[in-house]
């Protein structure tokens, strides 16, 4: 089996280096959630949440979130 954690570690360093610089994934998912009009006490389900950046724009908006990756 091949461990790839240096590879993961890297990556995350260099997303986090990138998110902290520009906020570009903040920004993408608050034009995602503006049509949506989520209500606070709406269910909603994040499939694949990816970085994590929509799920916390949602989760500041809603009480009852249900993620997975």
């Amino acid at each position: 089996m091949i461990r790839r954690d240096k590879e993961w570690n890297d990556s995350a360093i260099s997303y986090e280096k990138f998110e902290k610089k520009w906020g570009y994934y903040k920004k993408v998912a608050n034009l995602l959630l503006q049509p949506l009009d989520i209500e606070s006490d709406a269910k909603v389900l994040d499939l694949a949440c990816g970085t994590g950046a929509l799920t916390f724009e949602i989760a500041v908006l809603n009480e009852s979130l249900i993620l997975t990756s």
